[in-house]
């Protein structure tokens, strides 16, 4: 499996250094979701999903990540480990 950054408006991937690249064999590859999701926070990927890409069979599952900046009052790192309202706090 891949940890990858796909980009929901024009479909490229993320290679680094604030560039895009239509070949998903040249995206950065994360070693583990969380690393991924603070990655792109801390860039700014306002329109980057982070993408959990598996070759057999091949499938691409997108997590958008504009969820967690669209929460008033709760920080990245927070939502991340799924302390958002109503999965942890009993709500």
């Amino acid at each position: 499996m891949k940890i990858i950054f796909k980009d929901s408006v024009t479909g490229l991937y993320y290679s680094g250094n604030q560039t895009w690249c239509a070949k998903v064999l040249e995206a950065v590859d994360f070693d583990a979701f969380h690393t991924a999701a603070s990655a792109a926070l801390e860039d700014n990927l306002d329109t980057a999903n982070v993408v959990l890409r598996f070759e057999e069979p091949e499938c691409e599952l997108a997590i958008p990540l504009g969820l967690y900046r669209a929460q008033p009052g709760v920080g990245h790192t927070k939502a991340m480990g799924g302390y958002r309202a109503g999965l942890n706090d009993g709500g």
